[in-house]
């Protein structure tokens, strides 16, 4: 399987936000197959608030040390975010921004 990821920013009336898309290709059951997600992610509407980006950013990264904390990441050697589970990463208190 091959994966496709597009992360962009934009104004979006006056709330800036992010757009995550991600979109996967491959066999299943011998048959050529795609499978697209999209979500958009908004920034925080209060003065001082985090931007879209800022939390996008941020929550990939605090997550996975969050993961590492709890064990549920190998404790030794280099460690991918492909090694972490998706479930585990949005039942993550950070990852969850990438929840519906």
């Amino acid at each position: 399987m091959r994966r496709v990821v597009v992360l962009g920013a934009g104004k979006i009336g006056v709330t800036v936000a992010a757009m995550l898309t991600v979109t996967v290709v491959g066999k299943r059951g011998g048959l050529l197959t795609q499978e697209s997600w999209a979500q958009k992610i908004y920034g925080d509407s209060f003065e001082g608030g985090r931007s879209a980006i800022q939390k996008t950013t941020a929550a990939g990264i605090c997550a996975m040390i969050d993961l590492h904390g709890q064990g549920l990441l190998p404790a030794k050697g280099f460690v991918r975010q492909e090694q972490a589970r998706l479930e585990d990463v949005l039942n993550n208190r950070f990852g969850a921004v990438y929840g519906d």
